[in-house]
């Protein structure tokens, strides 16, 4: 025997076999934890999810035994098309947004080139193996080419890091403050 209810999010009348039921639809229980409130997001038009997230703050969202990032949800369901193998990314990098309107599909290796072009990933001093500071690169960097071996007793890391810093193979985002001492200030031996 149907149950009569009033869906919470909607206010729709709705019947429903389950007593305990309290959505008319699997978007109204979506969106009943979706927060449009002006103000949010880096240009404060995002959709933040208040559900289940992820460690890095990416909504889920659980349909049955399964559960799926809240993107993809919105993704699929507001812009009526099926992601299958791309991922679904953030114009807004706001990783709770759910508003359809920030959302696009990339592969992988796209997903990954924009990420360092707007500079998300970890770089510099927070890269998690990063022993130099960027006031020594800068500091080594700006004294041109000197004795690698002792640049790298001073600093405690390998010669191959300073190396590194100092040609610009490394610390790339300091090349505009500190310009690298250039391929030919640190010559090649040549063998005999």
């Amino acid at each position: 025997m149907p149950y009569r209810r009033t869906c919470s999010h909607c206010g729709i009348d709705y019947d429903d076999p389950h007593p305990n039921t309290r959505h008319c639809s699997i978007e109204c229980r979506f969106m009943e934890k979706v927060d449009k409130t002006p103000g949010n997001g880096p240009d404060g038009d995002c959709w933040i999810w208040t559900g289940a997230r992820h460690g890095k703050g990416y909504g889920h969202f659980k349909i049955g035994d399964f559960v799926e990032k809240a993107q993809r949800f919105a993704f699929r369901h507001f812009c009526k098309h099926e992601p299958g193998n791309l991922l679904v990314c953030h114009s807004c990098d706001n990783p709770p947004c759910v508003n359809p309107a920030h959302l696009f599909l990339a592969t992988n290796a796209a997903n990954l080139l924009d990420r360092q072009r707007k500079r998300r990933h970890a770089h510099g001093e927070s890269h998690m193996k990063a022993r130099l500071t960027e006031a020594q690169v800068l500091t080594i960097r700006r004294g041109g080419r000197q004795n690698v071996q002792e640049l790298a007793r001073v600093y405690g890391v390998s010669p191959g890091s300073i190396r590194a810093a100092g040609l610009g193979h490394s610390w790339r985002h300091l090349d505009g403050i500190a310009e690298p001492w250039g391929q030919n200030a640190y010559p090649r031996h040549r063998r005999g």
